[in-house]
């Protein structure tokens, strides 16, 4: 399965590698030929950085086939990307990775997070879907009706901010926002 850049840079940095990272995109079954697919509906939601991370944007969108022509590349609406690019009204920055036939998304929501291979700290989006990080690109996530889609600022290096996770008794425990 392709898999994006907006998901390995941490993973370059650790392994100078492309690393797919766990959990699962969901897949949209195929219609039968005559048959009308139902409209399929999902929440985007952007979260800005640690500590805070402010909810930047919450919008429900009902995807559609047209394709997201953008930065050189083109991948179906059907997808994440086609949600984030209508989610934003088309307001999200990034670069087309032909070797992975996928978005490289670096602005949402006016929080720009580009790459730096010098830096000790670095951001990205991370994308997770039904609260999983997605194991491939904005391209290949194929959300299902209903479904949440978060895009959140994530860091991967040395020098990122430690984020409180919470336990189910609800005492603050560990790491969630540094990935090294």
């Amino acid at each position: 399965m392709p898999r994006s850049r907006v998901l390995s840079r941490p993973a370059a940095a650790l392994a100078l590698t492309c690393l797919t990272l766990g959990g699962a995109g969901a897949l949209v079954a195929p219609v039968a030929s005559g048959a009308k697919a139902k409209p399929v509906k999902v929440r985007v939601e952007v979260v800005g950085k640690p500590p805070a991370g402010k909810v930047l944007l919450n919008r429900i969108v009902t995807l559609s086939s047209r394709p997201v022509d953008r930065f050189g590349g083109s991948c179906t609406g059907e997808s994440a990307a086609g949600a984030l690019q209508l989610a934003t009204k088309g307001a999200w920055g990034g670069t087309w990775d032909a070797e992975y036939s996928d978005y490289e998304v670096t602005k949402i929501a006016g929080l720009s997070l580009p790459f730096s291979s010098k830096s000790t700290a670095n951001w990205y989006w991370s994308v997770l879907v039904g609260g999983k990080e997605a194991s491939a690109g904005v391209c290949d996530v194929k959300p299902k009706s209903g479904q949440t889609l978060v895009f959140k600022a994530a860091c991967y290096g040395k020098r990122c901010p430690k984020t409180p996770v919470k336990k189910k008794a609800g005492a603050l425990v560990g790491d969630a926002g540094r990935h090294s």
